[in-house]
């Protein structure tokens, strides 16, 4: 009876082992148990209280387990929430230092809600009204028609919110720029429901802007101005030598003091172009040349009648520092053909051809139907002024020069459109 009795115990153990293990049945477990032993008196005192202590033990390893895995749960979801206020803090301070507030529109409901910078930036606290009437309220009176038909327009289109605009802070009416931007949270309809987004207060920003602006139009006068001077000095110049030549009886010498004089006026061109353009670094080559072959015809007595100028210019902006070399070339060569390929010739033509490649070299090509040049071209022992302007100027701009002198003068200038003159 007492071998059974015990084998029962042993059993009745694993049982209650099992209950507490599982969590589920304990409870039931130990009524049973209590109800069995203890009033139909199945066992002696001392096994009850065996039973209970080994039950007692396991409820007490389980809880000792539980608690430890409870600990652990509470220590990472605290150092989870630690991590998740660190970055709100770290957030929320870059926010404020560059003076950025964020936002969140209910666009079934047309409120919104907004945060400590944005109430900053607008100049409202939490009572101000925040709904879609209350945000054009802040917006500049000259802007507010133009925002509520961007806004109208973004949500119909489903595009991003991104302008710069400007409000009226509420508190000391004070005028600011901002920069908004935001984007629409669609439903599974694709019905814009939500935009969240951020608001940017770049007043520094915007007069920063004014001032360089203010400060480029100043500069933009003064060299305006200069390049108007130097074309009267010069204008002046070609004046005083205009005058001088009148009462030199010297032909020779008269006609040194006009070629002169047309060098300082192809010169002077270039300040007058530079002058009335609105980039002062580079102007239309086609409209320089058209004028400065206009100019040469009239110094040298050819009518549009009396001679055939034939131009293929590609429009190419040059800078100052090519420009003017480039020019005085021109200039050479056409006077060059002007004063002494036509004689004897009845329908005098000069043809002007210039063009650039994919490798960001131009080429100028100047041509005439004249008597052409002795020795097909080679001017290695010519020694006129004219040709020595013309070397050196082509070596000035990192070019080369080619001649053929036959049937006719063909005179051609290659050289880079981007050069280094530091």
């Amino acid at each position: 009876m007492k071998s059974s009795a015990r084998t029962d115990l042993a059993l009745l153990c694993v049982a209650i082992a099992l209950a507490l293990l599982s969590m589920t049945v304990y409870e039931e477990a130990f009524e049973e148990f209590v109800r069995t032993a203890w009033l139909h008196g199945h066992y002696q005192l001392d096994e009850i209280l065996t039973i209970l202590t080994v039950f007692a033990l396991g409820l007490g390893v389980f809880s000792w387990r539980r608690w430890r895995e409870l600990q652990n749960e509470i220590a990472a979801r605290q150092s989870i929430e630690a991590y998740v206020e660190e970055r709100e803090f770290w957030l929320a301070e870059s926010q404020k230092a560059a003076k950025i507030g964020t936002y969140s529109l209910n666009i079934a409901e047309g409120k919104w809600s907004s945060t400590d910078v944005l109430n900053e930036i607008f100049g409202i606290d939490i009572t101000y009204d925040r709904n879609v009437e209350g945000w054009l309220d802040i917006v500049h009176p000259e802007q507010r028609d133009e925002m509520a038909i961007y806004l109208n327009r973004l949500l119909t289109e489903r595009t991003t919110f991104d302008k710069d605009y400007r409000i009226i802070r509420q508190s000391d009416n004070i005028e600011r720029w901002v920069y908004g931007r935001g984007e629409l949270i669609l439903d599974q309809a694709g019905t814009p429901v939500r935009m969240v987004g951020t608001i940017q207060d770049i007043t520094g920003r915007k007069l920063a802007e004014r001032e360089l602006q203010g400060s480029l139009r100043e500069k933009e006068i003064l060299l305006q101005e200069v390049h108007h001077r130097v074309k009267n000095n010069m204008a002046i110049v070609t004046s005083l030598l205009e005058l001088q030549s009148m009462v030199i009886t010297d032909e020779a010498v008269r006609q040194a003091f006009r070629e002169s004089r047309q060098r300082i006026k192809s010169i002077a061109l270039v300040h007058e172009k530079l002058y009335k353009n609105r980039d002062f670094k580079n102007i239309s080559i086609r409209d320089y040349i058209d004028e400065l072959v206009c100019d040469l015809s009239e110094a040298y007595g050819y009518d549009s009648g009396k001679l055939s100028i034939r131009q293929d210019i590609q429009d190419i902006s040059l800078n100052l520092n090519i420009l003017i070399p480039f020019g005085l070339i021109i200039n050479e060569v056409i006077t060059n053909s002007l004063k002494h390929a036509f004689e004897n010739v009845e329908t005098p033509k000069v043809e002007i051809s210039f063009c650039s490649d994919d490798r960001d070299m131009a080429t100028l090509t100047v041509s005439d139907n004249g008597m052409g040049l002795p020795d097909n071209g080679d001017i290695s022992g010519r020694k006129t002024v004219g040709l020595q302007v013309v070397n050196a100027l082509v070596n000035q701009i990192g070019g080369h020069m080619e001649i053929d002198g036959d049937k006719g003068t063909r005179v051609i200038v290659t050289f880079p459109l981007r050069m280094d003159f530091t």
